[in-house]
């Protein structure tokens, strides 16, 4: 379960609107596997559940935000193959039908879509330094909404884990998401995302790490285009094995090929991690 506000850049965000959209998100997954020899096969069936909340306008009202609460139903098959300890290559393909609880949006369009993703990579834990996954492929969601276009693209995802030194760990990530989107002149989008982030022990109890961020999202049939740069500060303290004071700091700028889009947005937090 999750409950959160949506970004201040979201493409669907109602157009004068006195806060950030709240929503939830409700998911189950089921997951089986079994090997044979040096192949295993995998398969992977999930259910999520989005629901928006609707907001207060600035000059007053409310908007409506129902015609963007959907489920989401999807499956992943995944077959891996052992070439030595430690080194697996393996090829994926997931499907997925989205279907949302309004036949039609605002616009009078279409609701709904339906797409795969076919993925090829490598698996590597080595020697306890470097350990993760990284995988190429092209996805494709079709809209039930005939006057829009396909979303279609390369994608890329992996996370990778190095360990420099006993107190020194980088990590590298990459994600692709195919995004719904209520416009009346686009279907959605795939937004690429890579970090490169370093955390380091600074002392028995106290570490430190700093990431960078970009991202890239292109939204098909409207051409439009944004960029987001991201730094982030990360600091945790730790007053017992079980417990430690955290503190972070993230700054992003979005460069949006659609005039007066640009922003920049910085987050401060503080909190409390409790292990076990």
């Amino acid at each position: 379960h999750e409950r959160d506000k949506e970004d201040i850049d979201s493409n669907d965000a109602p157009t004068g609107a006195a806060e950030r959209t709240p929503f939830r998100v409700n998911s189950a997954s089921l997951e089986a596997s079994h090997r044979f020899n040096r192949l295993t096969a995998s398969l992977r069936g999930t259910l999520s559940k989005e629901d928006y909340d609707d907001v207060a306008l600035i000059g007053g009202g409310i908007a409506n935000n129902d015609d963007r609460d959907l489920t989401e139903r999807s499956f992943t098959g995944r077959l891996a193959y052992a070439f030595r300890p430690g080194v697996q290559g393996f090829v994926e393909a997931s499907g997925n039908e989205r279907d949302f609880v309004l036949a039609l949006d605002d616009n009078g369009l279409r609701n709904g879509s339906s797409g795969y993703q076919l993925l090829a990579g490598i698996s590597l834990a080595v020697s306890g330094k470097l350990d993760g996954e990284i995988a190429a492929g092209f996805a494709r969601q079709k809209p039930d909404e005939t006057s829009l276009e396909d979303v279609s693209g390369l994608i890329l995802n992996g996370s990778l884990e190095w360990r420099a030194t006993p107190l020194t760990t980088v990590r590298l990530e990459a994600t692709s998401d195919v995004n719904e989107t209520t416009s009346s002149n686009s279907a959605g989008s795939i937004e690429r995302t890579v970090e490169l982030s370093l955390e380091h022990q600074l002392r028995r109890n106290l570490v430190a790490g700093v990431s960078l961020g970009y991202a890239h999202e292109r939204f098909s049939g409207s051409g439009q285009v944004d960029e987001t740069y991201s730094l982030g500060l990360s600091g945790a303290y730790s007053l017992t094995r079980w417990l430690a004071l955290t503190a972070d700091y993230d700054h992003s700028r979005e460069v949006s090929s659609v005039p007066a889009s640009d922003y920049r947005e910085n987050e401060f937090r503080v909190g409390v991690r409790l292990r076990r």
